[in-house]
């Protein structure tokens, strides 16, 4: 399955990306809320990769907002690739099952997009040295 991500991210070591990237939420949010975002503690579909390439770009993003844009923007159409990705799974039950959740799971993506483009601000600017007087 291929996501949209920067090269940076995908020729990095896992262990910087550990360090960078930590899956659904923002630094700090406790590991069982973590579980529960990226995939309903695994009753639902793992959002995970996109979140990570999400922390990652928001770390790398020297503190330009439109990069925030960019990077929440990328967040949604990886959600969506991940959602098209899960109705192709064998077998055909598992098939159907995806086809008849994607509007769910479109909505899901489209509840996180909208979290992190007006909420997301603070852990965008956390950190960098370009923050808005």
């Amino acid at each position: 399955m291929k996501l949209i991500a920067p090269i940076e991210y995908l020729a990095a070591p896992p262990r910087i990306r550990d360090r960078i990237c930590n899956g659904t939420g923002s630094q700090g949010t406790p590991p069982w809320i973590v579980r529960i975002l990226d995939s309903f503690h695994g009753w639902g579909i793992d959002f995970s990769p996109a979140s990570n390439i999400h922390d990652w770009m928001y770390h790398w993003s020297h503190g330009l907002f439109f990069w925030k844009i960019y990077a929440d923007l990328v967040f949604l159409a990886n959600m969506i690739l991940l959602s098209v990705y899960a109705i192709g799974q064998k077998p055909l039950s598992r098939m159907i099952g995806n086809l008849v959740m994607f509007p769910a799971r479109i909505l899901r993506a489209a509840i996180y997009f909208a979290a992190v483009l007006l909420f997301g601000w603070y852990p965008f600017w956390y950190g960098t040295t370009k923050r808005p007087q």
